[in-house]
């Protein structure tokens, strides 16, 4: 749990803090994002809001996770620091 708490910190800071540029991926809405993470073949595990109210959305597969943003302008976006593999996984609760 500890692990995926750091993990999520680390993409939300990354949020804020890397420039957008031409790596990002975006879709426009969420049947997109479904059929994209669909390929990938995680499944969404929650949708969070940070403090200032942007939206994210954090998919997990077996060895990967993947964390897609919402724009001010209403894409949804994810880029190179968004995804990564899973070191350990988390505990069931």
């Amino acid at each position: 749990m500890m692990l995926r708490a750091l993990v999520i910190a680390a993409a939300i800071w990354a949020a804020f803090l890397l420039p957008a540029n031409a790596e990002n991926f975006c879709v426009l809405d969420d049947k997109e994002l479904d059929a994209a993470m669909a390929k990938h073949d995680e499944k969404l595990q929650f949708v969070g809001v940070n403090k200032i109210g942007r939206i994210f959305f954090v998919y997990q597969g077996k060895s990967t996770w993947t964390v897609w943003f919402v724009r001010a302008e209403g894409v949804i976006c994810t880029g190179p620091e968004y995804v990564g593999e899973i070191l350990i996984p988390g505990r069931e609760t």
